[in-house]
């Protein structure tokens, strides 16, 4: 036994941590998806009826739904810029760009709202798009590390449900 015995095994461990990290971002990001959207048609378009409203807002101390959901929004923007996929394949290198520039436009004020609201769908697309290749791996065998990480993070149904609390009282009538 040499030296380099080790290696394999903390390679191993390492993917494995790195795989079941980004299948929990990238099922954390299709799973916010809703609320991010809920936020952005309560947000501020662009336009002037936006800035007129952010600048009476910053005149005047008043805060309005528009600019609360605007607000809203920066932590998730923050999220997603912070969780970029890791893709696979020729166009690997697009997708990561493509993946940026959405999640930048997402708490982007001026940006109009159906235009934030595509780039939202382009992050879940993505997001998608990484868990498929990463489950394709851990299926067809080739990735252990894809393949333990996608079992550990998957929700493991609780154990069955016992009698309901009606069946429960019932024997006391």
């Amino acid at each position: 036994p040499g030296p380099a015995q080790g290696r394999p095994r903390a390679a191993t461990e390492k993917d494995y941590t790195e795989t079941r990290g980004q299948i929990v971002r990238s099922s954390s990001a299709v799973a916010n998806a809703p609320e991010v959207d809920r936020l952005l048609q309560a947000s501020s378009g662009s336009g002037l009826k936006a800035g007129l409203r952010r600048a009476a807002g910053y005149a005047t101390g008043f805060s309005d739904k528009a600019s609360q959901a605007d607000k809203e929004l920066a932590p998730y923007a923050d999220l997603y810029l912070k969780s970029v996929p890791r893709f696979e394949g020729p166009q690997s290198d697009k997708d990561t760009q493509s993946y940026r520039e959405a999640a930048g436009q997402l708490a982007n004020p001026s940006v109009a709202i159906e235009d934030r609201r595509a780039a939202l769908k382009t992050l879940v697309r993505l997001h998608n798009k990484s868990l498929e290749q990463m489950r394709a791996r851990s299926t067809f065998g080739g990735d252990s590390a894809a393949r333990r990480a996608d079992n550990a993070a998957a929700v493991r149904p609780a154990s069955p449900p016992g009698p309901s609390l009606e069946d429960r009282l019932s024997k006391y009538r």
